[in-house]
């Protein structure tokens, strides 16, 4: 836990139940709903999937925690369980390793995502405290920080020099039971500077569930190459998306009120069951449970992603396949993307999205056959 930061907190304006559109310095068309269903429509499949069903290869992998592109535009795929980012051409070509297994420097036990700086790719891991760098040819760079920095528990890279993280505190405010959780803007040593969104709640004992609605689950984020930052509340009856420039001004906040959508008891079923068999995997001893919510998110956790293009990739939420409705920095919705060819086996609640210049990278973070990560190239739109 760290102390709580104060930064640039966002205020949450109440909204009626009619349909509302706000735009803080951006044009003052409001006639632009956020899900309008009549946007034209894309349909993907995937250029390739990098996994290997053969038990044995640099494309077989034990458990991913994270797949991103590199700043050279190739694909990473980190390995918790072999402790190292294989790294990947477009075309599926194996280029090189970042990191191996081991507790030294560059080395790894269980690493938990990546990012960039710069033309470095940096892989983090909360357990040691390691943010360590590589080049493109996977030689050890040196670390972002020492073991007593902040490693958040998950960032992106907001430019060259800054990243925007997730961190949960105790909540000074409050008892011991009470917490926040913020997304902070950090230098380049990972210092914190800005807190540009805090969430604040209190812990109920031996609720997993709460406890994962509240932090991790509470908000999701991106930053592009500019150093714009993207925020949107994770909540069942609102769609709101916020926007601040490297400066930490507020340019964009899109907002309006939904009815639920109920889910249906195989639906709850289906993702307590994968929720619990993941929670599992990765927390030794877990003798919990997790409860699925009665209704779906709008903006799912891992829900907006920027594409260093000028565009907003924001999964929809409320339905069953995987959507993305994709908007400009002005709020105007460009076009619907529907992403095809995942297994069927596979539910949104456990698929992780990374969305850059170069494509999509999709990959499921409890599969129930062999782990694998579809690449979707960028259309041309």
């Amino acid at each position: 836990m760290i102390p709580y930061l104060i930064g640039v907190d966002v205020k949450i304006t109440l909204f009626p139940l009619a349909l509302c559109l706000l735009l803080t310095g951006c044009s003052e068309n409001t006639e632009d709903a956020a899900l309008n269903s009549l946007s034209s429509v894309v349909e993907l499949t995937p250029a390739m999937v990098i996994g290997s069903v053969e038990y044995s290869g640099e494309d077989c992998f034990a458990a991913i925690s994270d797949a991103e592109f590199t700043p050279a535009g190739d694909i990473a795929v980190l390995d918790r369980v072999r402790g190292c980012a294989a790294v990947f051409s477009r075309s599926g070509e194996y280029l090189c390793s970042l990191g191996r297994s081991g507790s030294g420097p560059g080395e790894f036990a269980s690493p938990d995502f990546i990012t960039t700086a710069g033309s470095s790719t940096v892989v983090f891991e909360r357990n040691s405290g390691k943010a360590s760098m590589f080049s493109a040819d996977g030689t050890y760079e040196g670390e972002l920080c020492d073991a007593a920095g902040i490693i958040p528990v998950y960032c992106t890279a907001a430019g060259e020099s800054r990243f925007a993280g997730g961190v949960s505190a105790t909540d000074p405010r409050g008892s011991d039971m009470d917490g926040v959780y913020m997304v902070i803007v950090f230098d380049s040593g990972l210092d914190p500077v800005d807190t540009l969104y805090t969430h604040h709640y209190t812990l109920e004992y031996g609720n997993f569930s709460n406890m994962l609605r509240n932090t991790n689950f509470s908000c999701s984020f991106d930053c592009d190459d500019d150093g714009n930052i993207f925020i949107a509340p994770c909540s069942c009856e609102e769609f709101r998306l916020m926007g601040f420039d490297s400066t930490g001004t507020q340019f964009l906040n899109l907002a309006m009120n939904v009815a639920p959508v109920e889910r249906s008891a195989e639906e709850i079923a289906l993702e307590e069951e994968r929720f619990n068999s993941l929670i599992r995997a990765r927390i030794n001893g877990f003798n919990g449970s997790f409860e699925a919510l009665e209704y779906r998110y709008v903006i799912p956790p891992n829900g907006v992603h920027a594409d260093d293009l000028g565009r907003l990739w924001v999964r929809n939420g409320l339905v069953t396949g995987h959507e993305f409705l994709v908007y400009d920095y002005q709020g105007s919705l460009l076009f619907t993307v529907e992403a095809n060819g995942i297994d069927t086996s596979e539910t949104n609640e456990v698929l992780w999205w990374s969305v850059d210049e170069y494509g999509l990278l999709c990959f499921s973070m409890d599969p129930r056959e062999y782990p694998a990560v579809y690449f979707y190239a960028m259309p041309d739109v």
